[in-house]
């Protein structure tokens, strides 16, 4: 999950996307079921460039919940909860390989803005943030990218104002 890499990724991600878009324009010519399985892969492609870009911290992306869990059937990377049911949206980490990814996981239908505050454990990096956050998707909190050896934060106070 090196920044440029997942740059690197999420372009291909979304040349693919752009692809399979004109490969469905010329639909006279493909049989109805190839039809449907290029827009299978659209679906996944599209997930899957927003996985790379959320998971990855790139610029403002979200993931819808969907997406979050379509794209990570191909990836395989270890999700579990942070922190569940304290506040009112879940904080989700994900692992793959060395690289850990804290994300706001809203499970409701409302669309909130989230602010919160993190602390790594065992030592005085902290951090805060506010964001937009749409009913049922997930968007990035932390990434330890520029520091491998964090691998655990505490993400606390979480308050969210519906929009």
């Amino acid at each position: 999950m090196d920044e440029d890499e997942c740059k690197s990724l999420n372009l291909e991600a979304n040349g693919l996307v752009s692809d399979i878009d004109e490969a469905i324009e010329n639909k006279d010519d493909y049989t109805a079921a190839e039809y449907i399985e290029l827009k299978t892969l659209k679906k996944e492609a599209e997930a899957m460039e927003a996985f790379i870009g959320g998971v990855g911290g790139l610029a403002s992306y979200f993931i819808s919940k969907d997406d979050f869990y379509l794209a990570n059937k191909r990836v395989g990377a270890n999700v579990s909860y942070a922190n569940k049911d304290n506040y009112c949206v879940d904080v989700i980490k994900v692992v793959i390989g060395d690289f850990v990814s804290y994300l706001a996981d809203n499970n409701t239908l409302k669309t909130y803005t989230v602010s919160y505050k993190w602390n790594a454990s065992g030592s005085y990096n902290s951090g805060n943030g506010t964001m937009g956050l749409p009913e049922k998707s997930v968007r990035h909190i932390y990434y330890n990218r520029d520091t491998p050896s964090q691998k655990s934060i505490t993400v606390h106070s979480i308050t969210c104002v519906e929009i």
